[in-house]
C-alpha cells in the first residue's frame, strides 16, 4: 500500500471548540478533511479514514446533553456524508486512529487526560473495520496507562494494537501506543523498550505501522 497523493486544500471542515492560547476558554475552530489517493488497497476497501490528535469537543447542541469528544461527531459527520453520497459506503471503509482522541469538558484546557473508548465506539460501531493505537492523553477506563488500554484492547472494540499486529482484510497492521517518556506517567516507556518494541514490529512484513508519536532520532532529517 502506498500513498500516490494528497491534496492540500481541505476537501470540508468540520467545526468544534478548542482551547484557546493561553489558557483562555474555548474557541470555534475548523477540523480540516484532507483526500488523498492511495494504490495497493485491498479489494474489500474503498477507502481508509486516517486521524489523530482529535483534541476538541464539539459545539454544543443544547438538547443533546454535553459536547461530545470530536471524534465522535467526526465518526456522525463521515457517516452523514456517506449517506449522502459523497463517500464511498462505510462498510466498505476502514478507519486508523493514531491516538490522542481527548480534550477535558468544554476544551477550555489544553492536554487533559481520559477516557476515550466512546470515540472508538464511535467509530466501531459505523466503519468495516477501526485499527490504531492510543496516544499519551488518551484513558480506556478506570485503570490508567497500557493496562487500561490492554484490558479494553481484549474487549474487541476495534483493534487496539499495543506491540501487536493484525489482518484486516488482508492489509497488515501494526501499532505501538504512547510515547517515549517517564514510564511512571500514563501511556510511556523508556525509549530502549520503546525502539526495542518498534524494531519488532517493523520485521512483520507490516503494510502500516500506526505510532502516535515516533522517537526522535539523531540526525534524521
Amino acid at each position: 500500500m502506498k500513498v500516490t497523493g494528497l491534496q492540500l486544500e481541505a476537501a470540508w471542515t468540520l467545526p468544534y471548540l478548542n482551547a484557546a492560547p493561553r489558557g483562555r476558554g474555548a474557541v470555534e475552530v475548523e477540523l480540516p478533511v484532507l483526500e488523498g489517493t492511495v494504490a495497493g488497497l485491498p479489494a474489500e476497501l474503498e477507502a481508509l479514514v486516517v486521524t489523530s490528535d482529535l483534541q476538541g469537543r464539539e459545539l454544543p447542541r443544547p438538547q443533546h446533553g454535553p459536547p461530545r469528544l470530536l471524534g465522535e461527531a467526526l465518526a456522525e459527520e463521515l457517516e452523514l456524508r456517506s449517506l449522502m453520497g459523497e463517500l464511498p459506503p462505510l462498510e466498505r471503509v476502514g478507519v486508523v486512529l493514531a491516538g490522542d482522541l481527548y480534550a477535558v469538558p468544554g476544551a477550555a484546557k489544553r492536554g487533559g487526560y481520559g477516557d476515550v473508548r466512546s470515540v472508538w465506539r464511535a467509530f466501531a460501531e459505523r466503519f468495516r473495520w477501526v485499527a490504531g493505537v492510543g496516544g499519551n492523553h488518551d484513558g480506556f477506563g478506570d485503570e490508567r496507562g497500557l493496562r487500561g488500554l490492554h484490558r479494553f484492547a481484549a474487549r474487541g472494540v476495534g483493534h487496539v494494537l499495543d506491540g501487536r499486529a493484525t489482518s484486516l482484510d488482508g492489509l497488515r497492521v501494526g501499532g505501538l501506543s504512547g510515547i517515549v517518556g517517564n514510564p511512571r506517567k500514563p501511556m510511556r516507556r523508556r525509549l530502549d523498550l520503546f525502539l526495542e518494541r518498534v524494531g519488532e514490529l517493523v520485521t512483520r512484513g507490516l503494510d502500516l505501522l500506526v505510532l502516535h508519536e515516533g522517537p526522535a532520532i539523531p540526525g534524521a532529517a
